[in-house]
């Protein structure tokens, strides 16, 4: 992540991205206004989003099937997960989850990190605290690059003591990296040196993963943690390796459980491949431009910089972007991807 550009951190007059580079999260005050917030947590909470269905796609643990990908969210859903379902994606086709996770400042910060235009990914919206154990994203988050991940976590209401707070241990990303046995993991083979180790779990090992965990929660006991209670519309970003988990919930004295409204994104530079697009994992992730559509295609917003006009970023530039049939369907995203770097003109 930052810690691969120091001097550029150094110079920079952005507080928060002093903080992402020396504790390994920051946190940006109401950067998504509260009308946002107020929608995207409508969409998934099961009190008003089966009464007013929005095509929202969920992932939620059955107790007879295990955990279960990207169904609809309905009424048989919201009594099996017992509400605890997390709202998958909802960029794709939620402006919303756009509108939050492309926030101004959130996304000046994640350029000024990652020194590139970023891509959404792996986006999960929840209602309650997920209670995860304390981890660091690679384990779980493949990306081609996996130092250059990001994470934000959006506030969707003011999260209260006991319902399974964010817990966050301060300067853990500088910890030596610490890695699993990847010689059967065909993926690692194309992303990591030797592809015999690597800082991602091959999600069957389950003794390396408990030992892992049982590492981290060690590691967080020596360096104290924190534990995040934001105001809606605040947003807490934090860099790959930084480790982090779900707090414990205390249910009422009514026996209800109470809500943190939240939305997780995942960022890479727009330069890198999210293994998550990839449907067989076996798939050597050689070229990421045809999978950038999958997200950036919904963001004209911010495709196009002020003044570019496609037709004459084609005409200057036919023969570079005749060779690669994505590229002339796509001037904006061979500019975002080398033309603003080369200096190619664009209007």
């Amino acid at each position: 992540m930052a810690c691969e550009r120091p001097d550029v951190v150094r110079r920079s007059s952005n507080p928060h991205l002093h903080e992402l580079f020396h504790q390994g999260y920051t946190v940006l005050p109401g950067a998504v206004p509260a009308s946002v917030c107020d929608r995207l947590a409508a969409l998934i909470d099961p009190a008003t989003a089966i009464e007013n269905p929005h095509d929202v796609w969920v992932e939620y643990d059955d107790p007879e099937q295990g955990r279960i990908y990207g169904v609809p969210l309905s009424q048989s859903v919201v009594e099996r997960s017992q509400c605890r379902y997390r709202g998958m994606d909802l960029y794709r086709n939620q402006e919303a989850a756009i509108e939050a996770c492309y926030a101004p400042a959130l996304r000046e910060l994640l350029v000024a990190a990652l020194n590139s235009e970023v891509l959404a990914y792996q986006q999960l919206a929840f209602t309650y605290g997920s209670q995860q154990a304390l981890h660091q994203d690679p384990m779980y988050v493949r990306v081609s690059r996996p130092l250059k991940l990001i994470a934000s976590w959006i506030a969707l209401e003011e999260v209260q003591p006991d319902s399974g707070e964010l817990v966050v241990v301060p300067a853990s990303h500088t910890l030596r990296q610490l890695r699993f046995n990847s010689s059967d993991d065909a993926q690692c083979q194309h992303v990591f040196t030797g592809g015999q180790q690597s800082l991602w779990w091959n999600n069957h090992d389950q003794a390396a993963h408990s030992a892992r965990l049982s590492q981290l929660q060690q590691l967080a006991s020596v360096l104290g943690s924190h534990v995040y209670r934001p105001a809606k519309g605040d947003v807490l970003i934090w860099s790959s390796q930084l480790i982090h988990g779900g707090g414990p919930v205390q249910l009422r004295p009514d026996g209800s459980r109470p809500t943190r409204r939240s939305l997780v994104t995942h960022y890479c530079p727009i330069d890198s491949v999210p293994m998550y697009w990839y449907q067989d994992p076996h798939t050597r992730p050689v070229s990421p431009y045809p999978y950038c559509h999958l997200t950036w295609k919904l963001l004209p917003r911010f495709r196009y910089p002020a003044g570019f006009n496609p037709n004459l970023y084609r005409e200057r530039h036919q023969a570079d972007l005749r060779s690669e049939d994505w590229a002339w369907q796509d001037p904006a995203l061979h500019y975002a991807l080398f033309g603003q770097r080369e200096g190619r003109v664009a209007a």
